[in-house]
């Protein structure tokens, strides 16, 4: 991946610097309803897998899009995931 900064570089001479990657990670939840403290779920954390290009990959995070339109250095869709987060990542 060609980077600046960390950051992978979007434009039409970059679109095969985007490899598709499957990410699987622990996710958070939220709960918007009250509840007593003793009936609290505290069971694990959701596994979720996403797939998409990587746009982004530093020390701290990476940033996957589904759709990438390389021509015009724009993409949609992204997910924003802490690499503190990840279980494992796998080029496909």
């Amino acid at each position: 991946m060609k980077t600046n900064n960390g950051h992978i570089l979007v434009g039409s001479d970059h679109q095969t610097s985007f490899p598709l990657v499957r990410v699987t990670f622990i996710d958070s939840e939220t709960f918007d309803e009250w509840a007593a403290v003793d009936d609290l779920d505290e069971g694990p954390l959701p596994l979720i897998t996403s797939v998409g290009y990587a746009v982004s990959d530093t020390d701290e995070f990476i940033i996957i899009a589904a759709d990438l339109d390389a021509k015009n250095g724009t993409c949609a869709r992204r997910i924003k995931i802490p690499q503190v987060a990840i279980r494992s990542m796998k080029t496909l």
